[in-house]
């Protein structure tokens, strides 16, 4: 399981939707940190993908109850 692991932290392939995401927020991050607006952006995005990832476990957790 382990090496399954550092294989899926190695090739993006198989990462899951969230997880490149989250990938992809960290460059941002590392590349507009300069930039106080940009860093605010950056926040908003983030808060919005939250939301976004909240509402999906909501529906999912409504089609499995039905």
């Amino acid at each position: 399981m382990h090496s399954d692991t550092t294989v899926r932290q190695h090739n993006p392939a198989f990462w899951t939707t969230a997880e490149r995401l989250h990938e992809v927020f960290h460059q941002l991050e590392r590349q507009m940190s300069s930039s106080p607006r940009s860093l605010a952006v950056l926040r908003q995005v983030q808060a919005l993908e939250a939301e976004l990832e909240a509402e999906v476990l909501h529906r999912s957790r409504r089609t499995v109850a039905a």
